[in-house]
């Protein structure tokens, strides 16, 4: 008969896995690895690389910022405070990462030193302080002080010398750079005494010119160190062709030249003097001239001659009361009329000043008269109204005693740039109730004020074009604007000079910047860097075959353990009872090795009498303080 029981009521089934009366298989040991410390070596090398890195990047930032500061010029106060904030912020860092790495091989180093010879305990507790400075010096003064010197002895010295010289090796570039105080004299901003004739006499006198030629003279030599020889073809008999950049050779050196329309136009910017730099003394000087070209054929002239059916006028009519008539009038009586083949030119003005502050030059060559109408002023600033430099009003000849200065040239005129040998001119001046007249000769001189013009004849040929027209006014515009230029530019660069503000007084400032030794620099990190390099190589080099335990308390305690537990409670025991309890008990000096495990089969690290040095292999990574198992 079959069971109704429900198979949820049967016994569970026996399982014996647990029961302890039933002997189960042993487990076969397992074989050691044998110690590779080639797998030690590059983990040691990870470890200390994020060490040299904090000194590798303190010792860049700290050079950066003398790259900076070097390249700053004068330093201010606060700039300074800054410059000392930083480089004492990134040595201090570059320091901290050298005696962190000076440590960690100090305490690489003590394994191997333990492990090759025996110590008792007191020179073990030593030897595990020996990463500071203060445990080095406390095992040398031990060792010294029972006389027990040996090679760990030597070993250890040199680590400390190496310890402490390491750590302080980043003060080397304090030798590398220096904030230089200079002293230096700030003289007043000093302007142009334009009132003194003291050097312009005595440079006159020197080359044969009267003192009461001082403006001529300035003249000459303005135009002779300030200008160039005009590029036009002086020794043709034809029309002459003149271009557009013709004009611009009569540049005037520091001047802008501009022309609009018929107008030709200087610009000099006046210079104040602020020590051995010149400034602008916010003083403007502008000289400008348009030219019209007269056409004089016998007793006829004509203005802006254009065809043969254009009116004439005679200037021998003594009712004509025009300028250009009463110039050829007194200018033919004085024979002072240059004809087509002669080498000198005449220039010549009315007495009569203008209300509006222009003055009138009449260039007169041949056939070929100018007439010039200049404007000399000056502009302070952005004031929006210039101020005239010519005094305007009756028999005042304005602009014109600035652009007929000049009357003869002499001898070996010195400039910037070579000597110029000038003969001698004739020279013919006058001056009439109404008509003042001057001859300038070697006109084909760049020291003439009427350089090229022989050559500008235009009504002496057969006509020109209205272009080349254009062209001739504006050159002989330029020869006029440009005289009071010249003269100006050279007294500004000659004259005495005088305070700006009569109370100004030289005062003394230090000017202090950052001197690099750019060569020192790299003497010094490339010290720095084969130090720490030579320290590495050498350590890893000396710990081979040993296994280097972390530096780490709790590895350290680990490790202690094997010998502590010899002793009793020793929880309330003095480091010297202990060192004494542990001597007593281990009968002797240890060493530090391996014995075998609990069960006979995988090695363990422990300080003892009797170890062998048969290093387990490098915990893999994950389980760093972990023996595999």
């Amino acid at each position: 008969m079959s069971s109704s029981r429900s198979d949820s009521h049967l016994p569970p089934p026996y399982g014996d896995a647990d029961d302890p009366l039933i002997s189960k298989p042993e487990k076969p040991p397992t074989l050691p690895i044998s110690f590779d410390s080639r797998e030690q070596f590059w983990w040691r090398v990870i470890s200390l690389s994020g060490r040299c890195l904090t000194t590798a990047l303190s010792l860049s930032f700290l050079v950066l910022g003398l790259v900076i500061f070097s390249r700053m010029g004068e330093l201010s106060r606060w700039e300074q405070r800054g410059f000392n904030a930083i480089t004492i912020l990134f040595s201090a860092f570059a320091s901290l990462g050298l005696g962190s790495e000076l440590g960690y091989l100090g305490s690489m180093l003590r394994w191997p030193l333990l492990a090759r010879k025996k110590y008792n305990m007191q020179d073990i507790e030593l030897l595990l302080a020996m990463p500071s400075p203060s445990g080095s010096a406390a095992l040398i003064f031990a060792h010294i002080r029972k006389w027990r010197l040996s090679m760990t002895t030597l070993i250890v010295l040199i680590y400390l010398l190496v310890n402490i010289i390491g750590r302080f090796s980043v003060a080397i570039f304090g030798l590398t750079f220096n904030l230089a105080d200079v002293p230096f004299k700030i003289t007043p901003t000093l302007i142009t005494n334009w009132d003194s004739t003291v050097l312009l006499a005595k440079n006159a006198t020197d080359i044969g010119v009267a003192v009461k030629e001082l403006r001529k003279y300035s003249v000459l030599r303005g135009l002779a160190t300030l200008t160039r020889r005009p590029e036009i073809e002086f020794n043709t008999t034809e029309f002459l062709e003149l271009t557009e950049n013709t004009l611009y050779t009569l540049a005037v050196n520091g001047t802008a030249i501009e022309q609009r329309g018929d107008t030709v136009e200087f610009t000099y910017d006046i210079r104040d003097f602020n020590g051995t730099h010149l400034v602008s003394s916010g003083h403007t000087v502008h000289s400008s001239a348009s030219c019209a070209m007269i056409r004089v054929v016998g007793n006829e002239y004509w203005r802006d001659y254009n065809s043969s059916d254009q009116t004439s006028k005679s200037w021998k009519d003594e009712n004509n009361g025009e300028d250009i008539a009463e110039i050829i009038r007194v200018l033919d009586d004085q024979n002072a009329w240059a004809g087509g083949s002669s080498e000198w030119v005449t220039w010549a003005a009315p007495l009569t000043g203008r209300s509006n502050g222009s003055s009138i030059t009449y260039v007169v060559y041949d056939a070929t008269v100018w007439e010039c109408s200049s404007t000399l002023f000056e502009r302070q600033g952005q004031a929006p109204h210039p101020r005239p430099l010519t005094s305007t009003g009756a028999r005042k000849t304005g602009v014109i005693t600035s652009t007929t200065v000049w009357t003869e040239t002499s001898t070996s005129l010195s400039t910037g740039y070579r000597t110029l040998t000038v003969t001698k001119e004739p020279v013919r001046a006058g001056k009439t109730t109404s008509v003042v007249y001057r001859w300038f000769g070697e006109v084909q001189s760049r020291t003439s004020p009427a350089v090229g013009v022989q050559k500008l004849n235009f009504y002496g040929y057969d006509e020109g074009s209205a272009i080349q027209k254009h062209y001739y006014n504006l050159y002989v515009a330029a020869l006029v604007a440009r005289l009071p230029i010249a003269a100006i530019i050279y007294g500004n660069q000659v004259f005495p000079r005088k305070p700006k503000d009569p109370k100004a007084r030289i005062t003394t400032h230090v000017q202090t910047t950052l001197e690099v030794k750019w060569r020192r620099v790299g003497i010094a990190a490339g010290i720095i860097v084969l130090g720490q390099i030579l320290a590495i190589m050498v350590v890893l080099y000396y710990c081979r075959g040993v296994y280097i335990r972390e530096d780490s308390h709790l590895a350290t305690a680990e490790l202690l353990k094997t010998v502590l537990n010899k002793i009793g409670d020793g929880s309330m025991m003095t480091t010297e009872e202990l060192e004494n309890a542990l001597d007593k008990v281990l009968k002797g000096p240890v060493s530090y090795g391996t014995v075998l495990g609990m069960r006979g089969d995988y090695p363990q690290v422990a300080l003892g009498r009797n170890v062998n040095y048969d290093f387990p292999h490098f915990p893999p990574v994950r389980k760093r303080g972990v023996f595999r198992r």
